[in-house]
Formats: C-alpha cells, sequence, structure tokens
C-alpha cells in the first residue's frame, strides 16, 4: 500500500511518499519502510542537491505520544529536490525499530529536518499510520488464522511521471504524481484529475546593491627617458641632368675626345680614370673655376622637448627677512615691484632669483639636403699636341 503525506511548516514544504511494501531482511521481520520527499522552502524553491538530515520518530497511542523508537538519515536532494530513505534503516538515536509492537496501538511518524545536515531540527509535523504494514503486525500477533480471500488489485505503483507537456486525463493513475520537466512543475497526487501544478522554481531574486568604488591606486613612477628617435631616411638622389653635347674634335684630329694622338688605339695614357674604358669620361679638360656656394640647405625639424628637470631646493631666505619668499623688503605689504610676473597675485612665482649659468650647447641639426651642383667651368685651353 502506499500512503501520501503533505506538510507545510515553519518555511518547509515537503510532499512525503510511503510505500507499504516492506523490505525484507533474511530473517522474517521486515527491514523498513520506504520514504520519499520533496523539500521546499516558503517561498517554493527546492533544496536542491543539497545535504539534509531528517528524523524520523515512531510514536504509539496519540499524538504527541510515547516514543518508541527514533532514528536520523543524512541524504541528498537531487535537482528535483527529491529524496529516498528507509524508515528503520537510519543510525537509531532511540530505541530498536524491530522492539516497535505494532499491534498493541495506533502508531504516528515524525518527522523533522535540518536542510544544513546538522541537528539543528524543524519540526514538520506529526501524522498518523492509518494502516500498518501487514508484516510487521504479523510479526508481533502470534499465531495467524486463516488465509482471507485474495484482495482487489492495488494502485498502480507508479509515483512520480514525467514529460515536457502538463498531464492529461489519461496519464498516471490515481495516486500518481506528474513532473513537467520543461516547466519544472509538479502536479499530484492524481484523483480522478489532476490538480493545478506547482512550480519548483521560486522566483528571481533582487539584484544586489551597487559594490563600493575601489580606491584609486598610487601614480606609478617616471619612466625613464626614452632612447633617442633614428635618422631619418637619406632623400632619394637628384635626377642625372641631360648629357651636354659632343665637344668638338681635338686638333689631333682623332674620332674620339680621348684618342689624344689621333691614331685610334686605346692607348693606356688615354684611360684618364683608370676605369678600363675609353670613353667620355676620359676627355677631362682642366679642372674649371669652382662654382658658387649652393644655397644652405633647409634646417631639420626641432627635436622632441625634453623631459622637465627636478625642481631645485629651497633657497636660503633674501636679505630682506621677508616672511614670505616674494616680500623683498620684510614688510609684510604687497608692493608693485614685488610681484616680479605682473599676474596680480603675490606669492612663490614672484621669488625668482637671479639667471642661472646657460645650459650645454644643444646637439646640431639635422645636415640639410645637399645644394645644387654649380655649373662647369669654362673649357680649359687645349694642350699643346705632342
Amino acid at each position: 500500500m502506499k500512503f501520501n503525506l503533505l506538510l507545510k511548516t515553519l518555511g518547509w514544504f515537503i510532499l512525503l511518499t510511503f510505500y507499504g511494501t516492506l523490505l525484507k531482511a533474511q530473517n522474517p521481520v521486515p527491514a523498513g519502510i520506504n520514504y520519499q520527499a520533496i523539500a521546499r522552502n516558503s517561498a517554493g524553491s527546492v533544496y536542491y542537491n543539497q545535504n539534509i538530515a531528517v528524523k524520523i520518530s515512531i510514536l504509539q497511542g496519540s499524538n504527541p505520544g510515547i516514543l518508541q523508537y527514533a532514528e536520523r538519515h543524512t541524504v541528498t536532494t537531487n535537482v528535483f529536490g527529491l529524496f529516498n530513505l528507509k524508515i528503520g534503516a537510519g543510525t537509531p538515536l532511540n530505541g530498536s525499530f524491530s522492539d516497535i509492537t505494532w499491534n498493541s496501538a495506533n502508531h504516528y511518524v515524525k518527522v523533522e529536518v535540518d536542510q544544513t545536515g546538522g541537528t539543528n531540527y524543524t519540526d514538520l509535523g506529526t501524522n498518523e499510520l492509518l494502516s500498518v504494514p501487514y508484516a510487521f503486525y504479523a510479526e508481533s500477533s502470534g499465531t495467524g488464522g486463516a488465509t482471507g480471500p485474495q484482495g482487489p488489485a492495488g494502485l498502480n505503483g507508479n509515483t512520480i511521471l514525467n514529460g515536457t507537456t502538463d498531464p492529461t486525463i489519461a496519464t498516471g493513475e490515481n495516486g500518481d504524481f506528474y513532473f513537467n520537466t520543461a516547466t519544472n512543475t509538479i502536479f499530484g497526487p492524481k484523483n480522478g484529475t489532476w490538480p493545478i501544478g506547482v512550480s519548483l522554481q521560486g522566483p528571481p531574486g533582487t539584484n544586489g546593491a551597487q559594490g563600493p568604488i575601489g580606491l584609486t591606486g598610487p601614480i606609478g613612477p617616471q619612466g625613464n627617458t626614452g632612447p633617442a628617435g633614428a635618422d631619418g631616411a637619406q632623400g632619394p638622389i637628384g635626377l642625372t641632368g641631360p648629357a651636354g653635347p659632343q665637344g668638338p674634335a681635338g686638333p689631333g684630329g682623332g674620332l674620339n675626345c680621348w684618342d689624344i694622338n689621333g691614331d685610334g688605339v686605346q692607348d693606356a695614357n688615354e684611360d684618364v680614370n683608370s676605369d678600363g674604358n675609353w670613353d667620355a669620361l676620359d676627355c677631362r679638360g682642366a679642372e674649371g673655376i669652382a662654382g658658387p656656394q649652393g644655397p644652405i640647405g633647409l634646417t631639420g625639424p626641432a627635436g622632441p622637448q625634453g623631459l622637465t628637470g627636478l625642481t631645485g631646493p629651497q633657497g636660503p631666505a633674501g636679505p630682506g627677512g621677508g616672511l614670505n619668499c616674494w616680500d623683498v623688503d620684510g614688510d609684510g605689504i604687497q608692493d608693485a615691484n614685488e610681484d616680479v610676473n605682473s599676474d596680480g597675485n603675490w606669492d612663490a612665482l614672484d621669488c625668482r632669483g637671479a639667471d642661472g649659468i646657460a645650459g650645454p650647447q644643444g646637439p646640431a641639426g639635422l645636415t640639410g639636403p645637399q645644394g645644387p651642383s654649380g655649373a662647369d667651368g669654362a673649357q680649359g685651353s687645349i694642350g699643346l699636341t705632342g
């Protein structure tokens, strides 16, 4: 047989399912009673994947009655908040499960839970066991009578069905539960029709308050001066001017200007520039007068601003003896001549000492581009024929 209990108290909601089918040990005394429950808090949220402690007490006679047996179980709920245990197989706290006198009086089961797994139990209530499992009764009732007639078929033993849609009237048997895995909604127990489902998913929590802004970190140290930039790339070489016209033949009568003796032979002394070629480059006259100085190349761009040097130490007080460095005559009055920078304020900016020694000469600027070549000098006089 199957018992369904619905308990709700002190912020807890538990759906309990008992099974009268008993687990038999090797002796005739049953080993215990199967027990199944879904644990939720008062807001409807299930305690899923959580270790909890359950205390079961069997009371005799009335509620509250005489404590005959108590035990403790430590169990873990699944993703639906469901857990299972076996009454009679926990850690005994009072009495012995086998000594319960099931045939002497009515019996009640008391359920207590600590959702943190400790011993600070919350009392979920006490419910009467309206039908004593037959094996417990037979064990303590002495010699039984004649076997009775065959009873009617029991209800289907399914406990929790599931699917991705809500159950229909044709789904399951009376006493069953149904879990819609798509909406996390549980229905049951069925009693001809399915009752309205209860969502196992609690409402979303409110957003937490904005945390305080963290403190500003300290200013990092001054970085080292970077290396000097590389020199710019060499500008392109200017275009070669057109070749000048061929000069007239020299008096030697040679066909080539380099053929000084006009014999048409490439004599060694006629390769004037010693490049192994006898050509116009060997026809060099006397060196002409130097051309005028080309214009000065453009000034290269200014280099980057150097880093500001460290502030020097405070100088000693001036001879005026004033309390402020700008108070030259020490009379405490803001005289016009003491506003050195004429900004209308008498402050440390007016405390200017004598000019310091001139700094070292800065590096020379980059060399400007090469000026254009001067004009060729006049043709020298023709040497005497050898």
